[in-house]
């Protein structure tokens, strides 16, 4: 009952000296939680600038590749692409008419693409095909291995981005020929009409003046009947050219490349050229040399720009004393006469 009651000036207050530890592990631990925060934070950093290197040099080889850029989902699908065309071409090998021609520009486009790495297993599993002697390899799979191989090999030693760039200048270059093909193929379309005129007045040109000119060639000027033959006599003698209308193609073709030269259509009448132009063209046809052809350029530019009417062509051929075409022609019985008479 006299027991002294215990003093509380040195007692612990509640949460007084506990609470200072629990304060001081809680700061440590916000700490740590802090540093761990910052040091993923400069982890992500550092995750997002090699990110944007990354992209940097996706997009650079993107500038240097323009879109044929390929990623890594695009590989696989041209590994895919290619392992089906190479089947697809295999497969074809017995058929009647083999899909060579076909499929293997195409697959020789995704070869193009194809890594370093796929490219090489490729050439290699070719190779083995090449080297196997045995009886399962036929002489057409050794064909399309070697016609592989062999493209491969034109690439191989060049790094892909060098390889789509190569494509892409091919692709370009054939998108430019077959455009300049089309408008070839429209262009001959459009003159083809014309062309085929041309070559049948300049055919009837050449029937007029080959027999006019064989009624006056080598005949003595005082026996010609009219000043006309006279005249086409001496043009006759005059220009080289004119001779060409009695001529063989075959002939043509044999005339010196140095005569060539010397011959020009300039002061040549507009029945002239074309009857000249008939033959010369058939013996370019048959391979005459260059200045030949060089000579039929010039004919051909001087037929551009005649008229192509035959009336006109008719009218001229009469100044020559040729005979009109068809049967009955009135001209033709007046030439036929005419012949006669001086004969007689």
């Amino acid at each position: 009952a006299g027991a002294p009651i215990p003093s509380t000036d040195n007692a612990p207050r509640p949460g007084a000296k506990g609470s200072t530890r629990m304060n001081a592990k809680t700061i440590r631990d916000l700490a740590r939680v802090h540093a761990e925060y910052y040091h993923i934070k400069k982890e992500m950093e550092q995750l997002r600038q090699a990110n944007l290197a990354l992209e940097s040099e996706r997009v650079k080889l993107k500038e240097v590749v323009g879109d044929l850029y390929v990623s890594e989902d695009e590989e696989a699908k041209l590994k895919e692409r290619y392992i089906e065309l190479h089947e697809a071409i295999i497969a074809s090998l017995e058929e009647a008419r083999p899909r060579t021609a076909e499929l293997m520009p195409q697959l020789y486009e995704v070869l193009m693409r194809l890594s370093d790495q796929d490219l090489k297993e490729v050439y290699l599993e070719m190779m083995r095909i090449l080297m196997d002697d045995s009886a399962t390899v036929s002489p057409k799979l050794r064909g399309v291995a070697e016609g592989i191989s062999i493209k491969i090999g034109e690439m191989i030693d060049k790094p892909r981005h060098v390889r789509l760039k190569m494509h892409q200048k091919e692709a370009e270059e054939r998108k430019q020929q077959d455009e300049e093909r089309r408008r070839q193929n429209e262009l001959q379309s459009k003159n083809r009409a014309a062309v085929a005129l041309n070559k049948r007045l300049n055919a009837r040109a050449h029937e007029a003046l080959s027999d006019a000119f064989a009624q006056v060639a080598g005949v003595p000027r005082a026996d010609l009947p009219t000043a006309e033959a006279q005249e086409l006599a001496s043009r006759l003698r005059k220009r080289a050219e004119l001779r060409i209308v009695n001529m063989t193609p075959k002939d043509c073709r044999a005339i010196p490349p140095g005569q060539f030269k010397a011959f020009s259509t300039s002061g040549l009448r507009p029945c002239e050229v074309r009857a000249i132009t008939h033959i010369v063209q058939q013996a370019v046809d048959l391979g005459a040399n260059r200045d030949a052809q060089s000579f039929l350029s010039m004919l051909m530019v001087r037929v551009a720009g005649l008229p192509q009417d035959e009336a006109a062509l008719e009218a001229e051929i009469r100044q020559f004393g040729g005979r009109a075409p068809g049967p009955g022609g009135g001209d033709g019985e007046d030439g036929e006469d005419g012949e006669g008479d001086a004969e007689g």
